[in-house]
């Protein structure tokens, strides 16, 4: 599940694909909350929840993506200049390492970087750990991610 796997396991065309589903599964509850006229705070919870919902899906055995792209439609709802400039520079980086982990790492310091300059302390406290939490999700999927790919090999 994710962008990330479906672009390497299936193709690009589907990976793209999933990864415009998986922004909007961020991006569109957090847009309704404030549509709603929901606090900050409220905003920022739905955003957390869409994640968490992505990442640990009831219906995959709580077996879900990295929460990257979904992340990202969150924080484009809640701070869309700083986003919007880190997912440029992502972009920009990723055409010349090709890495998306060292690009989205750099892309988010940028993130962090802006709210922390224009003093917007309440969203770096919300894009901090969701951007900690990418790479630890990592970890956490690593051991199923392993036993998949030893299972693909055999076949």
């Amino acid at each position: 599940m994710g962008a990330q796997n479906t672009f390497h396991e299936i193709g690009p065309k589907f990976g793209v694909c999933v990864a415009i589903f998986d922004f909007f599964k961020g991006a569109l509850p957090v847009l309704l909350a404030h549509v709603f006229g929901l606090s900050l705070a409220w905003q920022m919870l739905t955003g957390v929840l869409a994640i968490l919902g992505h990442d640990f899906p009831i219906f995959a055995r709580f077996n879900g993506g990295q929460g990257t792209t979904t992340s990202l439609g969150t924080m484009l709802m809640l701070f869309t200049v700083p986003t919007s400039i880190g997912l440029i520079s992502y972009g920009i980086i990723f055409l010349f390492i090709k890495n998306s982990n060292i690009s989205l790492a750099i892309g988010g310091a940028i993130i962090a970087l802006i709210l922390g300059i224009s003093h917007q302390w309440l969203l770096l406290a919300y894009a901090l750990p969701i951007f900690l939490f990418i790479p630890l999700k990592l970890l956490i999927d690593s051991p199923r991610r392993r036993a998949i790919r030893t299972r693909n090999s055999r076949t």
